[in-house]
């Protein structure tokens, strides 16, 4: 049975009660889930508290971007703080990845995840750079979703759309997701 009562008591975070939903009902099968993007750790609690899977969670928790710019929310070190208050209960699971997406790249395993949820940096390029990276990173048949797949972050629909073209879908309320089964080939 999905609960994301734990997940609704964060305030802080965007994501509505259907994507928590949907991110849970995911979660629920997998192994190893990485999130890009974790800010207080809202949609981090539905999908660890509705799964026995290890998360690797990245978030440079700065509130800029990669290269440098302040974004729209003002990120403070008590974020930080608030994400591992968020999770202490639930730490053993977790690995807390405190960078941003490019650095964590470099040292992530491949082939490993059965999900992986992209929720950082919404501007086109990182986007785009996200999810071309993401996808060596799954395992055969591996989930890849992201949040804000709508008009509000232009930057997401447009490199969704770029590289998967018609063959992604959307789930929950505003969740952009891609396996496989579609048959996509991107040169990376």
């Amino acid at each position: 049975m999905i609960n994301v009562t734990r997940a609704m008591s964060i305030k802080a975070g965007g994501t509505s009660v259907a994507d928590l939903q949907w991110l849970a009902e995911k979660a629920a099968g997998c192994e190893n889930i990485l999130e890009l993007g974790c800010y207080h750790g809202r949609s981090t609690r539905a999908m660890l508290d509705n799964s026995n899977a290890r998360l690797w969670c990245v978030d440079s928790w700065s509130g800029i971007d990669e290269s440098g710019v302040q974004g729209r929310i003002t990120i403070t070190e008590d974020d930080y703080r608030q994400f591992l208050e968020n999770i202490a209960d639930i730490e053993e699971r977790v690995t807390v990845m405190p960078m941003f997406t490019r650095e964590a790249f470099e040292i992530l395993p491949s082939g490993i995840f059965d999900m992986i949820f992209i929720d950082a940096d919404h501007d086109y390029e990182a986007v785009k750079f996200d999810i071309e990276k993401s996808l060596s990173l799954l395992c055969h048949g591996g989930l890849l979703c992201g949040h804000d797949y709508n008009e509000r972050w232009p930057g997401v629909e447009r490199a969704v759309e770029k590289i998967f073209g018609d063959k992604f879908g959307i789930g929950g309320h505003q969740i952009w997701w891609y396996t496989s089964e579609f048959g996509i080939k991107i040169g990376i």
